[in-house]
């Protein structure tokens, strides 16, 4: 990678480049030079852009026809100095140098020369019009600047010009050829256009008159043939042929109006027809509506839903658990349900409980007995129901199955408290007590739901 200049390596060049500034060709680096040290400050004002535009106006002036435009100049010096600081920052890169040297080393400002600025050189070259030089200062420039050395007193000498040179009458000649030949080929297109417009004048009206002549051939045989129609028909005429016809076509049209006042009564009479049908058809689908309607009803009502979604319904549920508890084997609780639906009620059941489904509603019967169970011993504030009890069994106070009980001593109160008490010893020392189905202890609830599920089994 390359090194990186110094920064007096970067101000020997510019002193170098300012060095070598002349009224013919000013360097980027000769501005920069200036513009740098006008002002010791880092910043530029506008006064400073002014100056170093004053300079460079007076050394481009000696070497044009017309002076620059200070406001231009003023301009490309900013860009300039702007485009320095640019690379300058940028050093850091590998052709960051040869960049700058580049730019440093371009000439500044080239004035263009318009055509008439060139004629009005020439005339004045021509009659040696040109004023002598005076010995008398032509700018007048204070500037304390490395620049304004350059700044010449004597008028600018006559720019030398590419028509000046010892072959300028053959240069005269040729460009005189060129525009001979060019005069000749505009000459020639101008004849090839005048020529196809007037062969498109020609060929046009050619063919309107082509046109014009086939019409009147179509217009004379027309012509001839509307003569022998006309004549074909005064011939018929003469003969009677249009009267006779005449007759037929008016007894014909007589026929045929009687007929279509015959079909139009037809279609009168047809679409009474058509109302009265249609009518019948109405009622007898309304009559058929009413029967399926019906039907379905009848059939809807000897038919009972066993299931509610995917579960049996609680009648059903019900039916199973009673024949459970009336030892009913779990095979036959579907057969005697759907039986007893059909001698009796003569109804039938869209699905019945299979034998697992049986199985499993027993099991459900004895969970909710024991749940009953662990409500009644575990709430604080729990009662029984007492009520009168006729000889039968039945009861006058209350019906209700689920606090129905047959005895007045629970079956467990005969348990010994010493049993108790080592049960509940046992529970302790292991600690295994729970709340299941009282406060007993877990061997006690066991006992007592087996009790339990004893008894309701052989009610």
């Amino acid at each position: 990678m390359m090194a990186t200049p110094a920064q007096s390596q970067i101000d020997s060049l510019l002193q170098d480049l300012a060095t070598a500034a002349s009224s013919t060709f000013i360097s980027n680096g000769a501005v920069i030079f200036h513009i740098l040290n006008t002002n010791s400050e880092s910043k530029f004002k506008k006064k400073d852009f002014g100056r170093t535009t004053e300079v460079i106006c007076c050394l481009i002036g000696e070497n044009t026809p017309n002076g620059p435009e200070p406001n231009k100049i003023r301009l490309k010096c900013k860009d300039t100095y702007n485009r320095f600081c640019q690379l300058k920052k940028h050093m850091s890169q590998p052709s960051a140098w040869s960049k700058l040297v580049d730019f440093l080393s371009r000439e500044f400002y080239r004035q263009t020369v318009t055509s008439v600025q060139l004629d009005h050189i020439y005339e004045a070259r021509e009659v040696d019009e040109l004023p002598e030089p005076t010995a008398g200062p032509l700018f007048h420039v204070t500037l304390n600047t490395p620049l304004s050395q350059h700044v010449t007193s004597h008028p600018p000498s006559p720019k030398k010009l590419k028509g000046d040179c010892e072959n300028c009458a053959n240069r005269r000649q040729s460009l005189k050829v060129q525009t001979e030949a060019l005069r000749n080929q505009k000459s020639i297109a101008y004849t090839l256009r005048r020529q196809k417009a007037d062969m498109t004048r020609v060929y046009g009206k050619r063919t309107i008159d082509q046109r014009h002549r086939r019409h009147k051939i179509r217009v004379k045989t027309l012509v001839g043939h509307n003569k022998e129609l006309l004549s074909k028909i005064e011939k018929l005429e003469k003969s009677g042929f249009f009267s006779v016809r005449k007759k037929k076509l008016l007894m014909k049209n007589d026929t045929l109006e009687r007929e279509n006042a015959n079909l139009k009564h037809e279609v009168s009479i047809l679409k009474e027809k058509v109302q009265k049908l249609e009518e019948e058809c109405r009622h007898l689908h309304f009559q058929f509506a009413d029967q399926e309607m019906m039907s379905n009803t009848s059939s809807s009502s000897n038919t009972v839903e066993a299931k509610e979604g995917k579960s049996f319904s609680r009648p059903i549920r019900e039916s199973v658990y009673l024949m459970l508890c009336r030892q009913v084997p779990v095979e036959a609780c579907g057969p005697v349900l759907k039986t007893i639906l059909a001698k009796v009620a003569n109804k039938t059941l869209t699905a019945i409980p299979f034998p697992s489904t049986c199985a499993q509603m027993s099991y459900e019967l004895g969970i909710s007995s024991l749940q009953v169970a662990s409500h009644l011993m575990e709430a604080e504030n729990g009662c029984l129901s007492w009520d009168a009890t006729s000889v039968d069994g039945s009861h006058k106070e209350l019906n209700c199955e689920l606090i129905e009980l047959h005895c007045n001593v629970h079956p467990m109160d005969a348990f010994a408290n010493r049993s108790k008490a080592q049960l509940t010893a046992i529970d302790a020392q292991h600690d295994t007590a729970g709340k299941c189905y009282g406060k007993e202890g877990c061997a006690a609830n066991l006992i007592q739901a087996v009790a339990y599920t004893y008894i309701n089994s052989t009610q």
